[in-house]
């Protein structure tokens, strides 16, 4: 077979010398039918996007976590006695100049370490540091 040799295929100007019983069964439902195939996809658009805008993003550890299962109830029920075990927050605080014994290093760190404890909801009693 030639490869530089291109085989024509024959370009149907008009939609009504189209052979509408061409091709097989899903390509004569998609081709036959554009504009009712253009609407479903744009109601389907219009819908999917409707319920999209209405989602909520929630991030809660609890409501994530199966709540059915015996080892997630008991962690409920003792949740008050445990540490906040999967909603910790690690903050790392980078020394770019020098190490980590260098004065002002030290001292945003302590800065850092205030604000958070102070944070509601910080639970103040798990939360570990360098101060």
């Amino acid at each position: 077979m030639d490869i530089s040799r291109q085989e024509t295929v024959p370009v149907i100007r008009d939609p009504k010398d189209f052979d509408a019983d061409s091709g097989s069964w899903l390509e004569r439902l998609i081709f036959n039918h554009r504009l009712m195939m253009i609407a479903i996809s744009l109601v389907m658009s219009v819908f999917l996007g409707w319920h999209a805008s209405r989602l909520e993003v929630n991030t809660s550890f609890e409501k994530m976590i199966p709540q059915s299962h015996p080892y997630i109830q008991n962690f409920l029920e003792n949740k008050q006695a445990l540490p906040s075990a999967g909603n910790a927050i690690r903050v790392a605080v980078e020394s770019v100049d020098g190490d980590i014994f260098d004065k002002d290093y030290l001292l945003q760190l302590q800065k850092i370490n205030d604000v958070l404890y102070l944070l509601p909801g910080v639970d103040r009693n798990w939360m570990r540091g360098l101060w």
